[in-house]
């Protein structure tokens, strides 16, 4: 009967050498994904996402992603000559990307990234003592404890996947962040000026409020937008729906990762005889 349980964290890597943390990870994406680097480094409210990195994907900006897809907002009438509906097709399709962009894409190259990572030269150096018929609950995504500890596999649960899983399976991207719900960040921004109905120029001449932002999340009636075009409409409203659903996906995430927890420690509680013996943090 096992009588300790481990809990693993990334501490556990970096104490073996290993260049796991979040920043070297940037430092992939440099060399590898130059296009994601920067999607992640600037559209969200954070001052360095690198920081709390699961913790910081639901910060995500409504009016910078907005106003990042913007400029490909169609300019014309639908029944303008010039007007073709490839121009508000590729605009929803870049909305699209970019959400696919911050999670299936990100989740890709964060396995991708995983799987490079090694022990260093010397790492035997830093072999720790554990005991062998423990339980092991991982917050890694590493395997190492299976690699270079020889643990077998059913004595550990990896509670965000692991880097031999399938790409792009693994849960990255956890937490929570009320303060970026769609209520609490309309009470947040309504009373700010350039989210208000009416916008007074330099030249002190006040105009209706073209903000794409303000017309998909602030407009109290849509007949009364000063949309510039149909087109226009329909792109920045894509544009908004395409942000909720990347928020919707991160509190799935939140929900299947508590769901995974909660079922580890149930099954770990019961096969270790409900761990009345020792529960061993190494993180």
């Amino acid at each position: 009967m096992e009588e300790t349980l481990y809990i693993i964290g990334n501490g556990f890597d970096l104490h073996h050498g290993i260049a796991s943390k979040y920043s070297d990870f940037k430092t992939y994406l440099a060399k590898y994904d130059r296009d994601l680097l920067y999607a992640l480094e600037h559209l969200y409210d954070c001052k360095d996402i690198w920081g709390d990195f699961e913790q910081n994907l639901l910060t995500i900006s409504r009016a910078t992603f907005i106003n990042y897809i913007s400029p490909l907002f169609p300019t014309n009438e639908v029944d303008d000559e010039d007007f073709t509906y490839a121009e508000l097709f590729f605009s929803q399709d870049s909305a699209g990307n970019l959400v696919d962009e911050l999670t299936e894409n990100l989740r890709k190259r964060f396995h991708q990234w995983i799987r490079t990572l090694t022990m260093p030269p010397g790492h035997e150096q830093r072999i720790i003592e554990l005991d062998p018929n423990a339980l092991f609950l991982s917050f890694n995504y590493t395997d190492f404890i299976e690699a270079v500890y020889k643990i077998p596999a059913h004595q550990t649960c990896y509670l965000h996947g692991k880097k031999s899983d399938k790409t792009g399976s693994i849960i990255l991207g956890h937490g929570e962040s009320p303060e970026n719900s769609l209520e609490n960040w309309l009470k947040q921004n309504d009373k700010k000026r350039r989210f208000q109905p009416r916008i007074k120029n330099k030249r002190n001449k006040y105009y209706n409020n073209s903000n794409p932002t303000y017309l998909a999340y602030f407009l109290e009636e849509e007949t009364k937008g000063n949309w510039r075009s149909e087109a226009r409409y329909h792109a920045i409203n894509f544009a908004a729906e395409r942000i909720e659903d990347y928020l919707y996906i991160m509190e799935m995430l939140t929900t299947l990762f508590r769901a995974k927890l909660t079922q580890g420690l149930a099954d770990f509680w019961v096969a270790a005889n409900a761990i009345k013996a020792r529960t061993k943090i190494v993180i």
